[in-house]
């Protein structure tokens, strides 16, 4: 067998780079002279989400709370974006808005677009701002929200970064 020489070996890697350029050509997902793949955009079509007044997993609201989750994904199955009216929210819970976060992000690997408002009221607009939901959703935080401890961290295909977590324990270990 003969030996692959320095020069045959980088021919061969920037022979294989042009066929794969030229079947993007061919397929119309790369225009000739271009150096990136042409993104297929959308405009945006929100659908309402309106949010019950209790958004808490307690044993009286699940029902309801699970019920408007379910609402919030049949709108993404529909390939349709979603927007959070949270307006008339009274009582809202951390258990509640980590379902929902974990909703969004099945639906943000399929491009949905999400945007929304947040409670009126100013109890439940502090804890969604505390919990950490902000993060997910690019929200503003006032400013006596921003010093919070709580802390949600998400799993799955997007990756939480170790130094993150690694943070999140010390800033714990000091309470304990």
């Amino acid at each position: 067998m003969k030996k692959i020489t320095y020069q045959n070996k980088t021919y061969t890697i920037a022979r294989q780079r042009y066929q794969l350029k030229r079947q993007k050509w061919e397929k119309g997902t790369l225009k000739r002279g271009s150096t990136k793949l042409q993104k297929r955009t959308r405009l945006p079509d929100f659908v309402d989400a309106i949010a019950p007044e209790k958004f808490k997993l307690d044993s009286l609201n699940v029902k309801e709370v699970l019920a408007y989750i379910g609402k919030v994904k049949e709108i993404g199955k529909k390939k349709k974006d979603v927007n959070f009216i949270l307006e008339n929210v009274k009582e809202i819970g951390i258990g509640a808005i980590s379902m929902l976060i974990s909703v969004m992000q099945e639906l943000e690997e399929k491009s949905i677009y999400f945007k929304g408002v947040k409670p009126t009221e100013e109890k439940p607009r502090d804890v969604l701002e505390q919990s950490g939901f902000m993060e997910y959703v690019n929200g503003n935080i006032s400013e006596k929200n921003k010093g919070t401890k709580n802390i949600i961290f998400t799993t799955g295909k997007s990756s939480t970064h170790q130094k993150r977590i690694v943070d999140a324990i010390h800033k714990a270990n000091h309470t304990v």
